[in-house]
């Protein structure tokens, strides 16, 4: 063999050399253990030393390889057979002994055959086998078998870094794997050290990250490096899971305190964090944040049924401190050359996590200390905007924005309370229930004079503060709607919507600066339910004069802020339906005070009131004339039917309050057009008083005089016309001259009936005067046709 440098004595050789073992082993029956063993021994080293010493260059790197692994198998595989003949229970002594000879020898293969990396690689897979499956076989339990296997991971990292081998660092994994297995299989069986074999996996898979970060991946610049990450995960698992396992059986557990779990299972972020300053290995200060979800889990369970304040604060400070710590240092763990934008957020995004944690964990200790302990939760009418705000100022003054914004939510849980007390009924604490609105009014108005304080906000941010502003201001309206529906006395409820509408108008247009049509949007809505708690009220016949104030006052706002402000176009979406409601909410408060009224000044009051409302449009400081126009003709309208309502009902009873009304309207149109105003020019309305007011007086004299005989009404028609004509030939109105013609006709064609009951010879005589008199009149008119035309 030493003569043909070993490669000429064929592989059969080994296979006829391991044969002879066999047939010598079949044929003898019971041999020493110690000779089987040196027997193989020395076969499998003969053949190993060639190896390491044959040169021969057609003896290639992968013939070596598959050469030394028949060798390494035989020997391997007849010592097992023998173990198990001989009936022997240390089979992991076998295992781990030819798997730290063959290590040996993959050591040896890197210093005497480094050109054949196959070889030493063949060496150092089958020893590293056989190595942990020595271990994994041991009589130990499986607390100490994870152990053993998280040592041996550590030694095997280490030694691809010695070796420069990817083939090691993989069975590192695989060794970790096993490692974990044992440790949760001690867990789920509870052993009794399995906090304490979980607690030495962790270290040593720790170290194994550490390792592998400064030794094996210290150049990769990603953020988070396979290996470590791989490590320093396995190491977080099984530490989580120990410690969580404690969480859910603590009668049976090393450690009993619910705190202290916790406080252990922080422990990992808080290294985490920690590290970074002198480890500087950012998969452990990002993976290490994520036992504190579990934290946070079981924070909100422990802090609602814990009853020690100082434990309760201890977790709100730890959870607070990770969010400071993330706000200021979570940047530094970036890699600063790497502009990645998503990257870049995670600092953010944990700092967002652990926000949202302490605000849970306040919620719950709040909740479980005062919902069951307050009638209809009320004491959260004070408590939600408290802690809003105070979260709030303390966010602003330590800029941790998220906690800022997630703080809100205790407000908003305020106002679901608040909606749910009026939706019930409960009127208890009226002023109790205006602090959630007052919060939102500081809330608002704060973000007013930050949006003017930081104008070198984003445009995205300040979309963001205008959706936020405008969400609370429709929250804003519908809390105050239904404090109104819920806390107001009836009477005073259309009053308080109408303040609210002027209120709104004002104050939304200066918080609204860039959304004005909001701001009138809202103050429409409590124009609209200030109107419907209106006709609720007059539905009742109760027309109170604090409604009326109320609309006076409304319109009276709506005049001078049209006449004072110049406002956009679009403004008058909401001017004239200000307008057009409030006139018809006066309509029908006056209708239905007049009914409160005795009937007789009924239409006197109606008259007046259409008098008023056109006075008041012609006015130079009114700017919607024309509705008021309409005003003044519902009123006309109201007065008549109320008039003739009268007459039918009470006959020549009628009151001499209607003719008042009558005759006032009168005058006040010849006194009206005989001023400057805008009514003057209108000479279809004159004319339409005229007749109207006309028409009237003469139902009412007719009905007055009804039950004094037919001469008498006769007589009354008759001087009734001569009062239009002449009053038409004063006053220089034509349609009274025609309605004193008209009269006057009808009071001669009247006569024809009181003729007709008359004897023969009377009736004669009277048509025969009657008749006369039309031709005498028809005479006149053909001969001063011109000037009769001319005075008419």
């Amino acid at each position: 063999m030493v003569r043909n440098q070993w490669f000429r004595i064929p592989a059969m050789s080994m296979g006829a050399s391991y044969l002879g073992f066999f047939i010598w082993r079949f044929l003898e029956k019971n041999p020493d253990f110690i000779l089987v063993t040196l027997f193989l021994g020395s076969l499998w080293f003969v053949y190993t030393v060639a190896v390491f010493v044959c040169k021969h260059k057609e003896f290639s790197d992968n013939h070596r390889a598959t050469f030394l692994t028949l060798n390494n198998a035989s020997l391997f595989g007849f010592m097992t057979w023998e173990m198990f003949k001989s009936s022997e229970s240390n089979f992991w002594i076998l295992g781990l002994s030819i798997g730290l000879i063959l290590i040996a020898c993959a050591f040896i293969a890197s210093k005497f055959l480094s050109k054949h990396t196959l070889t030493k690689n063949a060496y150092l897979v089958q020893g590293l086998s056989l190595a942990t499956l020595g271990l994994m076989t041991t009589n130990q339990s499986e607390s100490i078998k994870g152990s053993i296997l998280a040592a041996e991971t550590l030694v095997l990292l280490f030694s691809s870094s010695r070796l420069k081998s990817i083939l090691v660092r993989y069975a590192a994994v695989v060794v970790s794997i096993a490692s974990l297995t044992f440790g949760f299989i001690s867990i789920y069986n509870n052993n009794g050290d399995y906090f304490m074999s979980s607690l030495t996996i962790t270290g040593f898979l720790l170290a194994c990250g550490i390792l592998s970060a400064k030794k094996i991946e210290n150049k990769n610049k990603i953020l988070l490096r396979q290996f470590t990450s791989y490590f320093t995960g396995a190491a977080i698992l099984i530490f989580t899971v120990a410690v969580l396992y404690q969480l859910n059986n603590l009668e049976n557990s090393v450690i009993s305190s619910p705190l202290y779990n916790l406080l252990i299972l922080s422990s990992i972020p808080i290294i985490g964090c920690i590290s970074h300053y002198f480890l500087r290995i950012r998969e452990l200060t990002l993976l290490g944040q994520i036992p504190f979800a579990f934290v946070a889990v079981f924070s909100l369970d422990f802090i609602a049924n814990q009853e020690s304040i100082f434990q309760i604060i201890s977790i709100l400070v730890l959870t607070l401190c990770f969010i400071h710590w993330w706000k200021i240092q979570g940047h530094s763990i970036l890699n600063p050359d790497d502009h990645n934008t998503r990257l870049l957020k995670i600092p953010s995004i944990i700092e967002a996590c652990y926000s949202v944690v302490i605000v849970a964990q306040i919620f719950s200790w709040s909740i479980s200390t005062t919902m069951d302990k307050a009638s209809n939760n009320e004491v959260w009418l004070w408590l939600g905007p408290l802690l809003a705000m105070a979260l709030m100022i303390y966010s602003i003054a330590t800029k941790l924005k998220y906690l800022g914004a997630l703080s809100q939510l205790f407000l908003g849980f305020a106002c679901l309370i608040q909606i749910e007390t009026c939706l019930e009924g409960h009127k208890e604490n009226p002023l109790l229930a205006l602090i959630p609105m007052a919060t939102i009014m500081v809330t608002l108005f704060l973000i007013k004079v930050g949006s003017h304080k930081f104008s070198s906000l984003k445009e995205q941010l300040k979309k963001y503060l205008l959706t936020v502003k405008t969400c609370y201001s429709i929250l804003f309206t519908l809390l105050v709607i239904l404090w109104v529906l819920n806390y107001c006395p009836d009477e005073y409820q259309s009053l308080v919507s109408m303040i609210l509408t002027v209120t709104c108008f004002q104050v939304g247009n200066k918080i609204f600066t860039s959304h004005k049509n909001l701001a009138q949007y809202l103050s429409l809505s409590y124009l609209v339910t200030g109107f419907l708690y209106l006709a609720g009220e007059l539905s009742g016949n109760n027309a109170s004069i604090l409604s009326l104030v109320g609309i006076l006052g409304l319109i009276s706002f709506q005049q001078v802020s049209k006449s004072f402000q110049k406002l956009h176009s679009l403004s008058y979406k909401v001017q004239n339906p200000i307008v057009i409601s409030t006139c018809i909410a006066i309509f029908a408060w006056c209708t239905v005070k007049s009914l409160e009224t005795p009937e007789a000044y009924r239409a006197l009051a109606n008259l007046t009131l259409s008098v008023a409302s056109l006075l008041i449009s012609t006015k130079s400081f009114i700017v919607h004339k024309k509705q008021f126009y309409y005003l003044s003709i519902s009123f006309l309208v109201a007065g008549f039917f109320h008039l003739f309502g009268e007459l039918a009902n009470k006959g020549n009873e009628v009151s001499i309050y209607s003719l008042l009304g009558i005759l006032g309207l009168m005058f006040f149109q010849q006194v009206s057009k005989s001023s400057v105003n805008s009514f003057t020019k209108s000479t279809v309305a004159h004319n339409a008083i005229i007749i109207s007011v006309s028409i009237a007086l003469f139902a009412w004299c007719t009905v007055k005089v009804s039950d004094l005989g037919a001469g008498l009404r006769l007589i009354t028609w008759a001087g009734l016309a001569v009062i239009y004509f002449l009053a038409g030939i004063g006053l220089k109105e034509r349609w009274y001259r025609l309605i004193g013609l008209l009269i006057l006709g009808v009071s001669l064609l009247s006569l024809v009936p009181i003729i007709w009951d008359m004897s023969t010879t009377v009736k004669i005589a009277s048509l025969f005067v009657l008749g006369a008199v039309f031709v005498g009149l028809g005479y006149i008119y053909t001969r001063y046709k011109d000037h009769i035309k001319k005075l008419l």
